[in-house]
């Protein structure tokens, strides 16, 4: 980590893109030939990121490009392949390359799942070696507590064991048999928003991710006061519709 830090670029896209490029010539210095996917569920995010590492010459391909998968899989001056979410990539296969990064945490690990399994498959000859970037004290911290928690339930599911009991040993049969629960929980294209902007999150998860931690004095006065003004709306809206209601049953009388 030292290391990459280290790395100088001309100019900034911010702190999650710089880190990703300066990644990206540490795996060049020091794993020549190795080649990365780049997995966001944000297209947007990506086309930023491209146009960074097109201007710190890293070469990228793109699976919205018409050759992109040709390229990435022939030209050796194509360190890395942009893979949405919204993309299909189902079936896609690319074991030339040997890291992932997730440039973000997900609520639904299956969506990361379908990215990784697209490098760690039948046929790769080297390890699969997995990134994820995450921007501390954010909401980010809180998003990837839930998927932990969610892949944990599945771990313990599998061994015969309540939610919330001890975490069972992290022995590779468990974590492939929770992946393989978590990919047939629910139908990928249910997991993501029609038009392109993210992944579906549970009202429940949402209000975790936002509120569930506090940080400080601060943090905790103003989540009390945003869960009075909710809580308020809420009241009212309840309100509204029981009058709704009682006036379309008077009406029908």
């Amino acid at each position: 980590m030292k290391e990459i830090k280290m790395i100088d670029l001309e100019g900034s896209y911010g702190s999650k893109v710089d880190m990703i490029a300066r990644h990206l010539l540490w795996i060049r210095n020091n794993d020549a030939g190795a080649k990365t996917i780049i997995f966001s569920q944000f297209a947007d995010f990506l086309d930023l990121l491209r146009e960074a590492l097109r201007r710190w010459k890293i070469g990228a391909a793109s699976i919205r490009d018409k050759d992109g998968i040709h390229r990435f899989k022939s030209d050796r001056a194509v360190e890395c392949f942009l893979l949405d979410a919204k993309s299909d990539s189902s079936g896609l296969n690319l074991v030339n390359a040997t890291y992932v990064f997730l440039c973000e945490p997900l609520i639904n690990p299956a969506i990361e799942l379908q990215a990784i399994a697209r490098v760690h498959r039948i046929g790769q000859q080297r390890p699969t070696t997995v990134f994820m970037y995450l921007v501390s004290d954010s909401v980010e911290e809180s998003i990837y507590d839930i998927s932990v928690s969610r892949r944990l339930e599945h771990m313990g599911r599998k061994v015969g064991s309540r939610s919330g009991s001890a975490t069972p040993g992290l022995q590779e049969h468990t974590l492939e048999a929770a992946n393989s629960l978590e990919l047939e929980s629910a139908p990928l294209k249910n997991l993501l928003e029609k038009k392109g902007n993210g992944e579906v999150v549970p009202a429940d998860d949402l209000w975790r991710c936002l509120f569930s931690k506090a940080r400080g004095q601060k943090g905790k006065e103003q989540n009390v006061i945003v869960e009075r003004e909710v809580e308020r709306h809420l009241r009212m809206e309840a309100a509204e519709q029981r009058i709704a209601q009682a006036a379309a049953e008077a009406a029908v009388r």
